[in-house]
């Protein structure tokens, strides 16, 4: 009977944990796809995430605002100035205050206003307002100092009143123009249209005010001294009081009279009275 039982109640004992171990595997393989589950959603949505930092990031890029530094300031103005005036040679700006960056969009204009008249000088202060995206965002003023740096004539050697400007007698620097007391001659000027009115010192810039052009009267010189009248004509000799060129009125001397008169030069040597 005990034997019966045993071959009757083994068989059912091996299939009841045939049936746990069964069921263990089932959980055992459940459980990590369910943990696989949630790990593949927080993957998901990081990578969501990102594609959205990703995203923002290139809308920011594209309405990127522009800082305007003071580079952005003076490179126009340096533009503005070489315009008005015509510059040759090299504007060098230096503000004299601190500039603080200005917020704009992408694009902006910067209008100038209270600009150096008549001419430029060392030191001035600009006007501007900046307009982005067609509104005004400010208005502002900078003090800045000014260098105007040209190739131009010093002096090898010292140069005495009325004597003529040869080209050996000079040579060429640059300077800063604007710390000069005078504009100094272009280089590409006919010098041979020019003497020196005042001495100037060797190693010094030709200046305007330390030349003239050359008379073609000169002080002293023996002239025709002519007036007319209709048909009638009357000429004498006489001597120039002062130097003087074509068209200007000069004093001259009639050596027959020895009156002074003043009349109008017409040619290197003829003056005209004019009744």
């Amino acid at each position: 009977m005990r034997q019966l039982l045993i071959k009757v109640t083994l068989p059912l004992f091996i299939s009841l944990l045939s049936v746990c171990a069964a069921n263990a595997s089932l959980d055992s393989i459940l459980e990590p796809l369910s943990i696989n589950h949630s790990k593949a959603s927080r993957a998901y949505l990081a990578k969501e995430s990102n594609d959205k930092v990703s995203s923002n990031s290139k809308k920011i890029v594209k309405s990127h605002n522009n800082y305007i530094s003071v580079l952005d300031v003076i490179k126009p103005l340096i533009s503005e100035l070489s315009n008005k005036f015509d510059i040759e040679g090299q504007i060098k700006l230096t503000p004299l205050v601190k500039w603080q960056e200005v917020v704009a969009g992408n694009n902006y204009q910067i209008v100038f206003s209270n600009l150096p008249s008549p001419n430029l000088r060392s030191t001035f202060t600009v006007s501007f307002k900046i307009i982005s995206e067609g509104n005004e965002i400010g208005s502002y003023s900078m003090p800045v100092r000014c260098e105007l740096w040209q190739n131009i004539y010093i002096t090898n050697k010292r140069l005495n009143p009325a004597s003529q400007i040869d080209r050996s007698d000079l040579q060429y620097r640059v300077v800063d123009v604007l710390k000069l007391q005078d504009k100094p001659l272009p280089i590409d000027i006919d010098l041979s249209l020019y003497e020196v009115s005042r001495a100037i010192s060797a190693n010094k810039p030709l200046l305007w005010k330390s030349v003239e052009l050359k008379p073609h009267i000169r002080k002293g010189k023996l002239i025709d001294i002519v007036a007319q009248e209709g048909l009638m004509k009357i000429s004498t000799k006489g001597i120039a009081l002062e130097n003087g060129l074509t068209n200007d009125f000069i004093a001259a001397r009639n050596l027959n009279s020895r009156r002074d008169i003043q009349g109008q030069i017409i040619d290197e040597g003829t003056v005209k009275v004019h009744f």
